[in-house]
């Protein structure tokens, strides 16, 4: 049985598909310890043959320097057996993660970096690229940009072309094994009895469904452009950070203008698996939108847990321009792309007109491209665990 350390940076396991199957997938056979700056009161985590769960102290510390302070501890309280029994195990814990060297240390995107030199973890470090932080896009993170990429064994990534920008940006050598592996969605047990096509939910109205981060101008754009077919209903389920003011733009908007058929869901998804269900009870077209602002952006085809989330559904997509979204959708014929929202009637109309194989492309597509279990071998492979 091999040991693992997963190292990950805030609240992004509920929302994680693939940090959420690398680790159902690694507990089953190996000792896994999970490092992360909070602890969230997170089921799926909780559910899982997970060894240690460890919160990352800020402060910089020595581990021989906490030891020695412990047994310094005990000869203060020699009389007190429950609290010199507390303590013993506290130094245990201590030595053992001290002496423990890992078969893999995974960290999950390049905002956990900093947290190696507090955890100084020993064994081979792999980086889990969730999202490209380019010094061109803007990133200032001396602890980003100036960590050395080289020390990897390897990177795990979501397209070749996402690897090549990380790879030239740190001048990464050959040395440095890349893993290509698209954001696939949570895999169910049952998977190969489940529906291959999805229907209408109304044949009358057709429903789309726009997730995520927004930018207000950028929905005030797609709702002019849907909010006079009434033959379409736009949900949207909005990200709002900190600023709770640009909904209430949204929502004075939808408001002033009368508008009947765009509705703003403010259901709270503790987990993707609720998210999910949702796609699959009430929507019939995803809305997936990703402006080339950013390279993380302009690349994100198969970063997108999105357009996999609608494809398990077995859900076509609308989606923008781009030559990563095109990769994805048009080659597939699982959705449409357009270069403006002005097309986006068009496209649903086209859709709607043969739902049937839309629907049935995109679930194929989640089937050879979005199932976990394809790329089992590879994890193996890649991370030397046989």
């Amino acid at each position: 049985m091999k040991r693992i350390a997963i190292v990950a940076e805030g609240g992004i396991l509920p929302y994680s598909p693939s940090m959420q199957n690398l680790i159902d997938y690694l507990s089953k056979e190996n000792k896994i310890d999970y490092f992360n700056k909070v602890m969230l009161d997170n089921s799926f985590l909780y559910n899982h043959n997970i060894e240690n769960k460890y919160i990352i102290d800020n402060k910089i510390k020595s581990k021989i320097y906490e030891i020695l302070k412990g047994f310094i501890y005990i000869s203060k309280i020699r009389k007190n057996i429950f609290l010199i029994f507390r303590v013993l195990k506290a130094i245990i814990t201590e030595t053992r993660q001290f002496l423990i060297k890992y078969d893999a240390i995974i960290v999950f995107d390049q905002t956990a970096l900093q947290y190696l030199k507090i955890l100084k973890l020993r064994g081979k470090l792999y980086l889990y690229s969730l999202e490209l932080y380019l010094k061109k896009d803007g990133v200032i993170d001396p602890i980003i940009l100036n960590f050395d990429y080289n020390k990897l064994s390897g990177i795990i990534i979501q397209s070749r072309e996402r690897a090549n920008e990380l790879i030239n940006e740190f001048n990464i050598k050959t040395k440095v094994k890349t893993l290509i592996v698209p954001v696939c969605t949570r895999m169910s047990e049952n998977f190969s009895n489940q529906f291959n096509i999805s229907k209408l939910i109304n044949d009358d109205q057709i429903t789309l469904l726009y997730t995520g981060w927004f930018e207000i101008d950028f929905i005030l754009k797609l709702i002019e452009n849907i909010k006079s077919n009434m033959g379409v209903k736009l949900v949207l389920h909005l990200s709002l950070g900190k600023d709770k003011n640009r909904l209430t733009t949204i929502q004075d908007f939808i408001i002033n203008n009368n508008i009947q058929n765009v509705v703003i869901n403010s259901t709270f998804f503790k987990e993707m698996s609720d998210l999910n269900k949702y796609i699959s009870e009430s929507i019939d077209i995803g809305i997936a939108w990703y402006p080339s602002v950013t390279t993380n952006l302009t690349l994100t085809g198969f970063s997108s847990g999105k357009i996999a989330a609608y494809f398990e559904q077995a859900k076509p997509v609308i989606v923008n321009d781009s030559n990563s979204l095109k990769e994805m959708v048009e080659k597939s014929n699982a959705g449409i792309c357009i270069s403006e929202f002005s097309q986006i009637n068009e496209a649903i109309e086209i859709i709607k007109n043969n739902y049937h194989e839309f629907s049935k492309n995109a679930r194929e597509q989640f089937k050879v491209k979005y199932n976990f279990n394809i790329y089992l071998s590879e994890f193996n492979n890649f991370l030397k665990l046989v």
